[in-house]
């Protein structure tokens, strides 16, 4: 089902990019040093290739590859959606990921970051408030999201459930500005089955983005400094656990 959902997508995603008005094409390309502390250096590469065509002021179409590193396969498809915008909101079919998240470098072990192949509704809420609704067809699993934004700061959670699951994930957070477009302080609260985990930390900008993030149960620190000249990303993140040696990743990303 998964497969028959895709193909479909992809000949209407290939067909609104021929019919398209207007297509674009974007990227990036990067490079990192997984760990310069360590005794043996490991490196890591990949790519971005990602066309976005307009049919009309109401729908449109995606298409995404990435090298995966996970399985070092060196072309796999990452999105692949048609949408289209109603009177309640953007409707969505096919393949595409979602986070709502505010954490930066302890991206993996937190709840608000979903991928499912299926549909999803992006209601028309308010101007404050965004959120979304979506089906994973293949993994016949279900999920919502929210993010209300204010002057004060940014409230956003989430939950998802698998059909086969017994415990359902979710996570909530918030967002405060100390010094409006300049330093930021947020926590997030995650829960899976009786696996829990709380985020707090900051992000600063002071011609560097600076941010400092701590796992509170993993007893856990991550310090990351991200500077991008033009089209070129520099990143370090130093990561240090409770027990054991900490990190250090050096990244380059180039943008086009």
């Amino acid at each position: 089902m998964k497969k028959v959902l895709i193909a479909l997508t992809l000949v209407l995603a290939l067909s609104s990019m021929a019919l398209a008005a207007e297509t674009k094409m974007s990227g990036k390309v990067w490079f990192n040093v997984d760990d310069l502390l360590a005794k043996t250096l490991t490196t890591s590469n990949g790519y971005r290739l990602q066309f976005d065509s307009t049919v009309s002021e109401k729908s449109g179409a995606r298409i995404r590859f990435e090298n995966d590193t996970t399985t070092g396969a060196p072309v796999a498809l990452k999105r692949a959606y048609w949408f289209t915008n109603t009177e309640f909101g953007k409707l969505l079919v096919g393949k595409q990921v979602e986070d709502f998240s505010m954490l930066s470098n302890n991206y993996a072990a937190e709840n608000l970051n979903h991928g499912f192949t299926g549909v999803a509704l992006y209601p028309q809420l308010g101007e404050n408030i965004s959120a979304i609704g979506w089906y994973d067809i293949a993994g016949k699993k279900v999920g919502a999201q929210g993010k209300y934004t204010a002057d004060f700061g940014v409230i956003y959670g989430g939950i998802s459930k698998a059909e086969a699951d017994t415990d359902a994930a979710m996570a909530i957070g918030a967002s405060i500005p100390v010094v409006k477009d300049q330093l930021t302080v947020f926590g997030q609260y995650d829960m899976k089955g009786d696996t829990r985990e709380q985020f707090v930390g900051a992000k600063a900008n002071l011609g560097v983005d600076l941010t400092a993030e701590y796992k509170i149960q993993a007893k856990e620190i991550s310090l990351n400094a991200t500077k991008k000249l033009g089209d070129v990303e520099l990143s370090a993140t130093y990561t240090k656990p409770d027990a054991g040696d900490g990190s250090l990743e050096l990244a380059s990303t180039v943008y086009f």
